[in-house]
Parts: structure tokens; C-alpha cells; sequence
């Protein structure tokens, strides 16, 4: 199992991996939209990572109020196509289900549109693994987008395909279980899912028992504030040297980081 954690996240560059000992860093294409001059520390990120993942960063565009950046998909193709991110995420629009920012349009359009990426990401040509992310205001809705992509044999034979499931942020932690457990139901046990920003310590046990693979967090503080990364089984100290790349975190040696042992399909 991996667990990404949160070590930057206002430069909208974040994670560490505890798989394999390597670090994992996820990037924001909205950052990278908005921030084009940065992109040329992409090359210099990947020679610290096997794991370089391309998330859309939506969220950021929907506090933003730029609704322009959800006719932006072919910007996602353009990052992945010239820069060396090994994971690629298609463009998603999520629900919003806290803070005062809305995007004018609602659930049956922000659902199409999500669909629409998706199929566009699975027949896109990318160098990188692509990573559908299903993103729902209810249940039906992550249970309808993924049914929607399993009628394309590009989703249902390539099992290198990720799965992300989004939009669980502010939502009941009982609520976030349900809709993990049934999409979990819905797809072969080897398809890795990754869920978005519910990578906090106290959470791990139940992602594991979910056969969740990956995660990711805007929990800094778990590490800025205490040097730790809590762990299912305890908590594992960070080293302490640092390297900065124009105000991005990022750790030089993560080798006292251990691997999580995967569950078994069985």
C-alpha cells in the first residue's frame, strides 16, 4: 500500500510515498497554469522520484473563481506530453461542500463534464499511467460515473489505469467509508484507487481495511509541526535535512520512511 503525505502544499506540490522508500511528489496542473514559469523544475523534481503525479488542482481554480479552467483539458495533455510526470489525472471538476465558493453549474452538468474528461483521458496517447478520478455531490454519482467508464474496454482491459475517488472532503467520515466501500465493491482487487485528501494519520487504519492504495493530504502540520508521519503501526521520524526549491519542501533523503505491507486480494 502506498499512503502519500502532505510536505508543501502551498506551492501545490505535495506528498511523500511509503512505498519502495522513494519519495512521490503530486503536482498541481492549475499551479502550473497559473505559475508557468515553475514548470521548469519538473526535470529537477523527477530526479528525486520515480513517482511524479499530474493532479488537475481544480479546487484551487473553483476558490479562484476561474471557471475558464474547466475548458482546459488539453493543457493536461500538454504538461504530461512534455514533462516527466509518471501518473496523469484527468481534468475533474469536484464538489464543493464547504467555503463560500460555487461554480455556476450544477450537479448533472458538473457530472457530464467529468465524464466527458474522463473518456477524453482514456482515449488520449500519454507517456504516463492515467489516473480517472470519479468525483460525485451523492453516492448515485460516483457509482453512475464509474459504470459510465466501464462500457469502454480502454477502462475495463488496461488494468494499469488508477482510480481516484474525489469530493470526500467535508463529508462525513461514516459517508466517506459508504461510497469507498462501493465503488471498492465495484472493481477487481488489483485496481489501485486513490483517494484524494483524506490521508490523515487517524485515517490510514480505515483506508487499509478499504484496500484504498494510495492517498494523499493537506495536513502539513503532520509533519512541519511534529517531523513525523504517523503510520498504522506507529509513527516514523522524518530526517531533518531539508531542500528547497523556490519555497517548495521537499525531503532529501526519505530512507528511514518503511514500506506498509500490501493486503492481499484474496
Amino acid at each position: 500500500m502506498i499512503i502519500f503525505h502532505s510536505i508543501s502544499t502551498k506551492a501545490g506540490i505535495k506528498s511523500v510515498s511509503m512505498q519502495r522508500n522513494e519519495p512521490s511528489v503530486l503536482v498541481s496542473a492549475y499551479f502550473l497554469y497559473k505559475r508557468p514559469f515553475l514548470r521548469h523544475l519538473m526535470p529537477s523534481l523527477s530526479r528525486h522520484t520515480n513517482n511524479m503525479m499530474l493532479d488537475s488542482g481544480s479546487i484551487s481554480a473553483i476558490r479562484a473563481g476561474d471557471t475558464e479552467w474547466f475548458n482546459m483539458s488539453d493543457y493536461i495533455f500538454y504538461l504530461a506530453r512534455n514533462y516527466p510526470f509518471n501518473i496523469v489525472a484527468n481534468l475533474d471538476i469536484p464538489f464543493i461542500r464547504s467555503g463560500k465558493k460555487r461554480i455556476p453549474l450544477n450537479r448533472d452538468e458538473i457530472l457530464k463534464l467529468n465524464i466527458e474528461n474522463a473518456l477524453k483521458l482514456l482515449d488520449g496517447r500519454l507517456p504516463a499511467r492515467k489516473l480517472i478520478v470519479l468525483q460525485g455531490e451523492k453516492k448515485d454519482d460516483y457509482i453512475i460515473m464509474l459504470e459510465e467508464l466501464k462500457r469502454h474496454r480502454s477502462f475495463t482491459d488496461d488494468h494499469t489505469i488508477i482510480l481516484g475517488i474525489g469530493s470526500l472532503i467535508g463529508r462525513r467520515w461514516g459517508e466517506t467509508i459508504e461510497i469507498i466501500r462501493e465503488v471498492r465493491e465495484l472493481l477487481p482487487c488489483a485496481r489501485w484507487v486513490h483517494t484524494f485528501g483524506v490521508g490523515s494519520g487517524r485515517r490510514i487504519p480505515d483506508l487499509v481495511g478499504l484496500k484504498v492504495t494510495s492517498t494523499d493530504t493537506a495536513y502539513a502540520s503532520i509533519i512541519s509541526n511534529y517531523g513525523k508521519v504517523i503510520l498504522p503501526y506507529g509513527s516514523i521520524k522524518l530526517p531533518k535535512e531539508r531542500n528547497y526549491y523556490q519555497g517548495t519542501l521537499m525531503p532529501l533523503n526519505m530512507a528511514t520512511i518503511t514500506q506498509i505491507t500490501p493486503l492481499s486480494c484474496d
